[in-house]
């Protein structure tokens, strides 16, 4: 079995500055990932960059996971800020902190596997083309996690963007979960952008993308694309721009704009066979049992949309669903998607505080149930189910107050949607369940979810 190996980066230390204790950290992620470059399947290790500031001082070198990391499946590089260090879900100046002004991606990786979990990394220059974090390497077959990370653009460069891939050979997997990505609001600015035309499969998982030019972007390889519970609000020019057939197990993703969520899976399709005032009316159905939830996003036969506000009875049972637009006569075809529109109310999102209000009647309890692989929120707080969509998982007792925040802790009562299903688990899709390999960090436990399945009839993976 592998070594651990473990070195240390606070751009604070005084020591000796080799990375084998707090005391003699590294100061920089970068000089430290370059002194200890290795082929570690020769050395038979994997190796865990444990970084912090201890004095609040921020790391400004741009970080370069070179070639010379030579990993494989079981040794690899993790690049962490540990749970006593970390950031609580919204921007932290006294916690460790990735911040680059120059002409230089902040974080590049380029070696086979690699994790990045709970790290702040920002661009605050005015270069045009800054990723935060761009894979950037040749050869198929490529991992990459990013857990429970803020990416965010200060400066004022073009086309800049939180994560985007570049030079991924076919085989590759990307997972990108739990992550709160903001501010790349400049002209084709991107949260995310899966820009490759190789077969990568990407898993899009617990998000929340705001005030970004575009969103989501797939330009390449949808089908191969798994995005779920996502918020992506406040966007420019696209909140997700998908291009081709996304991946069927793409689900219960919340945007702001109806019209770009007409994609994954759907809760139902059929004929209208009544009518009435801003309602869609199928006597043969009951929409409530198939799992229709408040926000959903509704289609005419022409491609207008409009969401649901509300399930009513017209002849049989929840046989109608109100909705916010009067598209829809006796006769007509509709489809009912798993994605919903709406804007989502944060404690402060002009404060970079990301975190769901107790206010909020469309995310909470609200996503699709992936709680058996993605444990924990942004915050490390345990996802349960029925599990809030974004990046935070709302609750009176583990909800992190911010200074900017007055709100009570009382329990949330969403009586938008409380009158319509929030589960996922009686959701009418026919998606076939489909478990990915792979491996999922919290702190300093490997578990293995290869085998992890949902009891619900849409995939878990």
């Amino acid at each position: 079995m592998a070594t651990k190996v473990t070195v240390y980066v606070d751009p604070d230390a005084t020591g000796l500055n080799n990375g084998t204790s707090w005391e003699n950290a590294y100061t920089s992620l970068n000089a430290a990932l370059a002194a200890e470059a290795k082929d570690l399947t020769a050395s038979d290790e994997y190796y865990y960059f444990e970084c912090r500031a201890s004095q609040g001082s921020v790391d400004n070198t741009a970080v370069n996971v070179t070639s010379t990391w030579v990993t494989d499946d079981t040794r690899w590089v993790l690049i962490r800020t540990p749970a006593d260090y970390r950031h609580k879900g919204k921007w932290d100046t006294n916690t460790y902190r990735l911040s680059i002004a120059g002409t230089t991606v902040p974080l590049r990786i380029s070696t086979y596997k690699c994790y990045i979990q709970y790290m702040q990394i920002e661009y605050t220059g005015t270069t045009s083309n800054m990723y935060c974090i761009s894979p950037n390497r040749g050869g198929s077959n490529i991992v990459l996690y990013v857990q429970n990370c803020i990416l965010r653009n200060t400066g004022s460069g073009l086309t800049t963007c939180g994560y985007r891939p570049t030079g991924y050979g076919d085989g590759s997997t990307i997972y990108f979960w739990n992550n709160i990505v903001y501010g790349f609001s400049g002209s084709a600015g991107h949260g995310f952008w899966q820009s490759d035309s190789s077969n990568i499969t990407n898993y899009l998982y617990h998000n929340t993308i705001y005030d970004c030019d575009i969103g989501v972007r797939i330009a390449y390889q949808a089908a191969s694309c798994r995005i779920r519970n996502n918020i992506v609000n406040n966007c420019g020019t696209n909140t997700y721009l998908i291009s081709g057939t996304i991946h069927a197990d793409s689900t219960h993703n919340i945007g702001d704009n109806g019209s770009e969520l007409k994609w994954g899976a759907t809760w139902a399709t059929g004929t209208t066979n009544g009518v009435g005032t801003n309602k869609l009316i199928d006597t043969t159905k009951n929409f409530s049992t198939i799992g229709v939830q408040f926000g959903s996003v509704c289609e005419d036969s022409v491609g207008n949309t409009a969401r649901v506000t509300g399930i009513s009875t017209t002849t049989n049972p929840n046989d109608t669903l109100d909705v916010s637009a009067d598209h829809w006569s006796s006769g007509e075809a509709y489809t009912v998607y798993t994605n919903m529109n709406s804007t989502v109310t944060f404690k402060n999102a002009a404060g970079g505080d990301f975190h769901l209000s107790s206010a909020e009647d469309t995310a909470h309890d609200a996503g699709f149930d992936l709680s058996a692989t993605v444990l924990n929120d942004i915050d490390n707080h345990t996802r349960i189910d029925p599990v809030d969509v974004g990046a935070d998982e709302w609750s009176s007792s583990s909800s992190v107050s911010s200074s900017s925040s007055s709100e009570s802790s009382s329990s949330v009562s969403s009586s938008s949607s409380s009158s319509l299903s929030s589960s996922s688990s009686s959701s009418s899709s026919s998606s076939s369940s489909s478990a990915v390999p792979g491996w999922i960090i919290e702190d300093l436990e490997i578990r293995d979810w290869s085998s992890s399945s949902s009891s619900s009839s849409i995939s878990s993976f």
